[in-house]
């Protein structure tokens, strides 16, 4: 059993700025609209809700969400999109482990 390191990559760990608005944009703008239709039947937000009424119930919302939930998802999208890619490249591997199900 032997472990195969990935060679060191020479990205920074943080990402250029550019690429972290670009990602930060996307979470905070692309975030709600995914958080409310993911979680619209498990949660109810006390917390600066954001809610748009549905044209066609008025019982259930077309929106439902937070406007906690941007920020908190620009900078996830940050984390996920740029630095645990990073991280995840210096994690050893075993050999005989390979992407695809031909192992």
């Amino acid at each position: 059993y032997y472990l195969v390191m990935k060679t060191l990559s020479k990205q920074p760990l943080l990402p250029p700025l550019n690429t972290a608005l670009r990602l930060g944009a996307t979470g905070f703008a692309v975030g709600p609209i995914v958080d409310s239709l993911h979680n619209q039947c498990l949660l109810k937000y006390d917390v600066a809700p954001i809610t748009l009424p549905s044209p066609f119930s008025s019982a259930d919302p077309l929106l439902a969400s937070s406007w906690v939930v941007p920020p908190l998802l620009a900078f996830a999208y940050v984390v996920l999109g740029y630095i645990l890619p990073r991280i995840i490249e210096f994690l050893p591997i075993p050999k005989d482990v390979g992407l695809g199900g031909d192992n």
